[in-house]
């Protein structure tokens, strides 16, 4: 059994795993990343979650060490159409970068607990200031800088931003990308049916 990693449209896309090992999840198996070197290389990437088009970026997450690790990035030749999920430094609260930290999201996420804790990111991106952050299907209060608009490009890393050797530390489960903005209500239909 393998841990999921799917889109919304319930497409499994085989990606080249770096070092990652299964082991258990928040429901079935799960990746453990050290820290260090492992990460999953997704190279094909749905165009309907290209460009500045809606998503929402769904994940489980354990982690219980402090770490400026990033959990997911897009990551191509030009920073105009990077995309980070990455742990803020100093106070280990989880931000999204876009178009080489042009703009920032920065969320008051508390993950740092040995727990499991499950992250919806919901981008519209037809309206480059929205952006929903869900904690355990609650609302996290977002401050963001900038106003860069979310350009991203077709590849992604789970587990690290290899570019910069920005590797995550911890285990990650049951990563959905959807390509539109989910509501509240369905973010709390899966949050409560994966958990």
């Amino acid at each position: 059994e393998y841990p999921d990693i799917t889109w919304g449209d319930s497409t499994a896309y085989n990606g080249t795993v770096n070092g990652a090992t299964i082991t258990q999840g928040v429901n079935g198996k799960g990746f453990k990343f050290d820290g260090s070197n492992d990460y999953i290389d997704l190279p094909s990437y749905p165009s309907s979650v290209l460009g500045s088009s809606n998503r929402t970026h769904c994940f489980w997450i354990k982690e219980s060490l402090s770490s400026d690790g990033c959990p997911f990035s897009h990551r191509v030749s030009s920073d105009s159409k990077d995309y980070e999920i990455t742990f803020r430094q100093p106070d280990d609260k989880l931000q999204l970068a876009t178009g080489g930290s042009n703009r920032i999201w920065n969320s008051n996420s508390e993950t740092f607990d040995g727990e499991w804790h499950h992250h919806a990111i919901v981008l519209d991106g037809s309206q480059n200031s929205d952006l929903n952050w869900y904690q355990d299907a609650s609302s996290l209060t977002v401050s963001s800088t900038n106003n860069t608009t979310l350009n991203t490009g077709n590849s992604q890393v789970i587990g690290g931003q290899t570019s910069n050797s920005k590797f995550f530390k911890g285990i990650i489960d049951d990563v959905r990308v959807y390509n539109k903005s989910l509501t509240q209500d369905e973010i709390q239909t899966i949050y409560d049916r994966t958990k």
